[in-house]
């Protein structure tokens, strides 16, 4: 897995990011029918996914960060939010990882087929071996198997619930 480091951008400015640049960006998160986008000065990001552990209210101003797609509209592949002025979400950096290291991550569970999955918020994905959890949010802690597929033997699961926003987007 490759280090990477996020860079500030400005939105006026995110066509010239290059392709596939991971990026944190500021501008009002909107919903729309299809999809969301965030907004800054008349300048629109198209957003793909959603963040990974909060989804802002319709009209929050946010930082969003993620990978940018570029093409005829640049597009932020989103890997997580936070309110502006929040400081309890923060970019994480995906570590370099051997077989036999233990690893603790904030990832979600999902079930495919016969196989437990977990992705944290930038994408990184390991196949879980072990208890059976609920599809949810966690902090997982377990110790690699293999890197091909990335597999995790499951130490412990701690089910984390979402610090949801109030109806006028401030926190709790």
């Amino acid at each position: 897995m490759s280090m990477h480091n996020y860079s500030r951008v400005s939105l006026i400015n995110i066509s010239d990011v290059p392709d596939g640049e991971h990026v944190i960006v500021m501008g009002r998160y909107e919903r729309h029918l299809n999809g969301a986008t965030l907004s800054q000065r008349g300048k629109t990001l198209d957003l793909l996914g959603e963040p990974f552990d909060w989804i802002p209210p319709d009209q929050c101003a946010v930082e969003m960060w993620g990978v940018i797609l570029q093409g005829a509209q640049p597009r932020l592949v989103v890997h997580n939010a936070r309110q502006v002025g929040d400081t309890s979400r923060t970019p994480e950096q995906p570590r370099e990882v051997c077989v036999g290291d233990t690893v603790t991550l904030t990832a979600r569970v999902t079930n495919y087929a016969d196989q437990q999955v977990c992705c944290t918020a930038e994408r990184q994905s390991y196949v879980l071996l072990g208890e059976e959890l609920d599809e949810r949010l966690y902090l997982v802690s377990g110790r690699v198997m293999a890197l091909r597929p990335p597999t995790l033997r499951l130490i412990s699961a701690l089910p984390i619930y979402a610090n949801l926003p109030d109806q006028q987007g401030e926190q709790p």
